[in-house]
C-alpha cells in the first residue's frame, strides 16, 4: 500500500497502474493480484488505513479538549488532531478527499465517526455555556467545517502561508462557528 500511495501521489489515480505499483513495492505483479485484484482495491485499502488511523488520533484527542481551559484552547487541540490524523503527503490527501470513490461501507465509517465528533462536540458547547439550542447543528457545521478547512488549507497552504498560521485561522474560523 505504500507503494500504491507513492505511485498515486507522483502520478495521479488515473495514470498509475499495478504494474508500476509492482515495481516499486519490488513483487511480481501476481503477488500483487493475490491481494489486491486492482488499483482501486489498493486505494480502498489505503483509505481505510488512513481512516482508522485518523479515527484513533482524532478519538484520543478529544479528552485534552475536554481538559482545556477555554473553548479556543479546546477548539485547537481538535484541529491539531485533526490536522495530525492528516498528516502525510498532500497529494495523497487530495486523492482520497477529492478525487477517490467512496465504498459505501467507507462512506459509512466516515459518517459515524463524524456523527460521534458532532455529539461530542455538541455535549462540550453546552458543558462550555453555548446555548443548547441550536448546538447539535452548531456542532455538525463546526466538525465539518474543521474537516474541509483542514484538507483544503491546512494540508498544502497557499504560498507564503505557514501550516500554522492556517491552523490558527482555522481556530478562529472554527470559535466563530462555536460562539455564534
Amino acid at each position: 500500500m505504500d507503494a500504491a500511495a507513492d505511485e498515486f501521489a507522483e502520478h495521479g489515480f488515473t495514470a498509475a497502474t499495478t504494474t508500476s505499483i509492482a515495481a516499486r513495492a519490488g513483487v511480481p505483479i501476481g503477488s500483487l493480484y493475490q491481494w489486491f485484484p486492482d488499483k482501486e482495491a489498493l486505494l480502498y485499502g489505503i483509505a481505510d488505513r488512513h481512516l482508522t488511523e485518523g479515527a484513533s488520533i482524532v478519538l484520543g484527542a478529544l479528552d485534552h479538549a475536554q481538559a482545556a481551559p477555554d473553548l479556543e484552547s479546546a477548539v485547537r487541540v481538535l484541529v491539531e488532531a485533526t490536522v495530525e490524523a492528516n498528516g502525510g503527503d498532500p497529494r495523497i490527501h487530495r486523492i482520497l478527499y477529492r478525487e477517490a470513490p467512496r465504498p459505501p461501507e467507507l462512506q459509512a465509517r466516515l459518517a459515524t465517526l463524524e456523527e460521534a465528533l458532532t455529539a461530542w462536540v455538541s455535549d462540550e458547547l453546552i458543558r462550555r455555556g453555548i446555548a443548547p439550542e441550536r448546538s447539535s447543528l452548531r456542532a455538525r457545521t463546526l466538525v465539518l467545517t474543521v474537516e474541509a478547512l483542514v484538507h483544503e488549507l491546512v494540508l498544502d497552504p497557499p504560498a507564503g502561508i505557514t501550516q500554522q498560521v492556517a491552523i490558527s485561522e482555522v481556530v478562529t474560523a472554527a470559535v466563530a462557528i462555536a460562539q455564534a
